[in-house]
């Protein structure tokens, strides 16, 4: 996988000014404690991310893709929830098998829907 590029961080929340986000202060909190090492405290910390593959449809998926990263996380301060940070990444595509769909013909208990 290549690095990520950076497109933009937000360090201050828009509604509030304050830089602290809830997953930051309590990761930093876990320092304190020695919990946590101190060198990953710069670590991009993040509540929530939200992954949407950039490729052109038309042209299909090929072994890698580039995807646009956005990390969500809430402010300290206020609480809004605040996009902190925005990255493209590029990668292999990883394919997972996906459970069985109730009504598939595999064990479908507790879907009465599906019974006979």
């Amino acid at each position: 996988m290549e690095k990520p590029e950076l497109i933009v961080e937000f360090e201050k929340c828009w509604n509030c000014g304050e830089t602290m986000t809830v997953t930051r202060k309590a990761w930093l909190r876990e320092v304190e404690k020695g919990k946590v090492s101190e060198e990953s405290k710069d670590l991009p910390l993040a509540l929530e991310r939200s992954v949407v593959p950039i490729t052109d449809p038309r042209k299909g998926i090929g072994l890698t893709v580039t995807a646009l990263v956005v990390s969500w996380d809430v402010c300290s301060g206020c609480g809004v929830r605040r996009c902190v940070r925005s990255e493209t990444q590029t990668g292999p595509v990883q394919v997972r098998q996906m459970p069985n769909p109730p009504g598939s013909g595999g064990n479908n208990q507790g879907f009465p829907f599906n019974r006979g």
